[in-house]
């Protein structure tokens, strides 16, 4: 956990822009950017790339790349599931999410994935940009919540529009979080699996080690403006029994307590197990299990008109 820490830098003008940051966030469209569906690019292979709904204004970082792992057969008219991963996850990405997309594929169900803002790619190049999703500015970081689910919907938009019955999220940790915000407010996801997610934002702000950056300069009072980003805030928008949290007993980043209090608001199906924030993601007997879950509940069209 600490290791995180050198990766989250203070603001670089040393304002947390907080007021800026609270009233960006209380925009009625914050959660539900206002997008049409992406502007997608198959390139080469199983590639493709489009260009953010919610620019940024770095070039870098609005251009969203991804990955698609497509069912057998007539894929477009097949359910899809958008895999949003962990933060600073580049690793994950790389490594696991094709593995975990060839599993959906095989259980006939097509597997996207990208680049969240500012990892991989998506990383601006000059050195006076802030570079990283968590930042002091706080501002930024809203910027970045906002763009994430601003992409996640093209995505989902123009899978629709290619032909698809209905469209899920598998995020982890911080993609868990978003998937979370996007499965409460676009009536475009229509099923989610939350594997460790972030259900407590305000509880990380106040208690990681690597949030101190995100700290300076604000107090308790003030920490109370970003409440409408936890979780359990917000109510998901498809029917709770097409959620699954999968929870750690063993998290650090997610305790076992605010995913209790996440079961009591949504009443979504939990699996407890034993392992950590990280070692559940090693268990391939659970990403197995969380597959045909994710099969199972995406056979039928329940999307939100």
């Amino acid at each position: 956990m600490r290791s995180a820490m050198g990766s989250v830098c203070a603001s670089p003008d040393g304002d947390p822009h907080l007021d800026e940051a609270a009233e960006f966030l209380n925009r009625p469209n914050f959660f539900v950017p206002e997008t049409e569906p992406a502007n997608l690019q198959i390139t080469a292979g199983d590639t493709f790339h489009f260009s953010s709904p919610v620019p940024s204004g770095c070039a870098e970082n609005d251009l969203v790349r991804g990955r698609f792992f497509p069912t057998d057969g007539d894929w477009r008219k097949r359910p899809s599931m958008i895999l949003l991963h962990g933060w600073n996850a580049e690793l994950q990405y790389q490594w696991m999410f094709p593995f975990w997309g060839q599993l959906l594929a095989r259980a006939g169900v097509n597997a996207f994935m990208f680049e969240l803002p500012y990892h991989s790619s998506r990383k601006p190049r000059s050195r006076d940009a802030i570079r990283n999703f968590f930042s002091g500015d706080l501002l930024h970081v809203v910027r970045a919540t906002h763009q994430a689910l601003g992409d996640t919907r093209a995505l989902a938009g123009w899978l629709y529009a290619s032909g698809a019955p209905n469209v899920g999220v598998w995020g982890v940790s911080l993609g868990g979080w978003l998937s979370a915000l996007a499965v409460s407010h676009q009536p475009e996801i229509t099923n989610a699996v939350l594997l460790t997610p972030v259900v407590r934002m305000d509880r990380a702000f106040r208690d990681l080690p690597f949030c101190e950056p995100m700290r300076c300069g604000v107090n308790a009072a003030e920490q109370e403006s970003f409440t409408p980003l936890n979780v359990i805030s917000h109510r998901p928008l498809c029917d709770s029994r097409n959620v699954l949290v999968v929870a750690s007993r063993h998290d650090l980043f997610a305790p076992p307590e605010t995913l209790d209090e996440l079961e009591q608001s949504w009443k979504p199906e939990v699996w407890r197990v034993n392992h950590g924030h990280i070692t559940v993601l090693l268990s391939t007997r659970i990403m197995r299990r969380i597959v045909k879950w994710a099969a199972a509940h995406t056979t039928t069209p329940t999307r939100t008109s």
